[in-house]
């Protein structure tokens, strides 16, 4: 109820709230659409199967805080149990589709209350790619529409690379890693700086709690970027293809860098790198 209380200052918000719903659900089904299409592209059953897991189920460690939030029965639902062999004990999940049902069912501002919950209750080990895609459409749209919860911490990861069409799968290697580490991913499409780099870039930066800069290409401008960020004393994970490397400016050459072979290698090394970074971060938090 102290969420409810909270978010109380929107309530009377009525345009902003109905778009709030609308965006979060047309996004969130296009994204389901298209990993329901993913699908095909899988030829053993298990895999297809253990895909189609993260699309069926929702985990009862995510149901709780929204229902609480919301002050619903979470009898409501039908409750499968199960048991990990992985964790060697039982247990508890939803109906996805009757979830996702229920909360696209409610008024908009309840709807707002429910997706914030779902957020700021997320936990970083959650492995559903349905929760983790839900996750980053909300905070997205949470920004937009400028809804402002002081527990909802913005995590944003701003990117600086070569836009050419060569990148394009670099570039999405790079988005998937971020979102896997459950945080947002800022790009700015400019196709030349001119050594000068706008207002709305700074901004980003310093919104920003890390920099990734891919020096894939040499642009000018994603040095300057990660020079920015470095100024300002952000974390910042220099990246660049290793049929590439060999072109980096001197001032960087000593500065560990990822060197990657292929987009799948730079998704998964980027991953471990953040996890890294963030663990470091926690600890000295604590």
């Amino acid at each position: 109820m102290k969420l409810r209380g909270e978010l109380e200052i929107y309530k009377d918000n009525e345009e902003s709230l109905n778009s709030f719903k609308v965006s979060v659900i047309n996004a969130f089904d296009v994204q389901l659409a298209v990993e329901l299409q993913s699908y095909k592209h899988y030829e053993r059953e298990e895999d297809v199967e253990h895909r189609r897991w993260h699309f069926s189920e929702i985990s009862y460690v995510d149901v709780l805080p929204v229902m609480n939030a919301l002050a619903y029965d979470i009898n409501r639902f039908e409750r499968n149990e199960q048991y990990s062999y992985e964790a060697d004990e039982p247990y508890y999940s939803y109906g996805f589709s009757d979830i996702w049902t229920f909360l696209t069912e409610l008024t908009p501002f309840e709807f707002l209350i429910s997706m914030v919950a779902l957020v700021v209750n997320q936990k970083d080990s959650t492995s559903q790619i349905s929760i983790k895609l839900l996750n980053n459409i909300v905070r997205e749209q949470l920004l937009l529409h400028e809804f402002v919860f002081e527990k909802l911490a913005h995590k944003q990861i701003f990117v600086a690379m070569s836009f050419d069409k060569t990148m394009v799968h670099a570039r999405q290697s790079i988005i998937k890693a971020v979102e896997n580490c459950n945080f947002i991913p800022v790009l700015i499409d400019i196709k030349e700086h001119n050594n000068f780099i706008v207002p709305e870039i700074f901004t980003e930066i310093e919104k920003s709690d890390l920099i990734i800069a891919d020096l894939t290409q040499q642009k000018t401008g994603v040095y300057l970027e990660a020079g920015y960020a470095m100024g300002r004393s952000k974390p910042v994970i220099l990246t660049c293809s290793k049929e590439d490397f060999g072109n980096q400016h001197f001032d960087v050459a000593q500065i560990n860098t990822i060197v990657w072979t292929d987009e799948r290698d730079l998704e998964q090394r980027l991953i471990k790198r953040i996890k890294a970074i963030e663990f470091q971060k926690n600890e000295v938090e604590q």
